[in-house]
């Protein structure tokens, strides 16, 4: 017999992708494309965000269930400031774009080199991701499981293997 967990979690999915699409076909009315695309990548991200996490430290690094706990909550809050730090990186660098193209050469400057921090910036939130995790009472075994998982993985919010499994669906 068919699983009712399994079959609700499918019903929910489905749910959520017709919500996303029609939030997507709104926007495009209301904003135009780019407006539709935006909100899907948004919709995207946040999928992604809900999952990248749970499989690997469940199953791959044999976290307790308080361990589990820890380490989501500090992942959670780093990925809500992360996610914030892209939207503004995405506006900056759509104003920069805009001010060179239109010759305004100091506007150009100034957005570019507003550009440049926001490297640092996203290299702080990292770092501050790392020294949360090491406060987290985790063996080092566990540790360096997470470290190889981060250093194979060129986005932070999304670690490698969830992108196989995904392009196995």
């Amino acid at each position: 017999p068919p699983d009712p967990l399994e079959d609700r979690q499918m019903k929910v999915t489905r749910l959520n992708d017709e919500l996303s699409a029609m939030r997507a076909s709104l926007a495009q009315q209301a904003g135009g494309p780019a407006a539709a695309k935006l909100l899907r990548e948004t919709s995207r991200r946040e999928r992604r965000l809900a999952t990248a996490w749970q499989g690997v430290t469940g199953e791959q690094l044999g976290l307790t269930e308080e361990e589990h706990i820890a380490v989501a909550k500090v992942f959670e809050k780093f990925a809500k400031l992360e996610l914030a730090r892209r939207d503004e990186v995405t506006e900056m660098r759509s104003t920069w774009i805009a001010k060179t193209l239109k010759r305004m050469a100091i506007g150009g400057y100034i957005e570019r080199w507003r550009l440049g921090f926001e490297l640092e910036r996203q290299l702080g939130l990292q770092g501050a991701l790392f020294n949360k995790l090491r406060n987290i009472p985790l063996t080092q075994e566990k540790l360096d499981k997470i470290q190889e998982l981060m250093a194979a993985s060129e986005d932070p919010l999304w670690l490698p293997e969830h992108e196989a499994e995904d392009n196995q669906a």
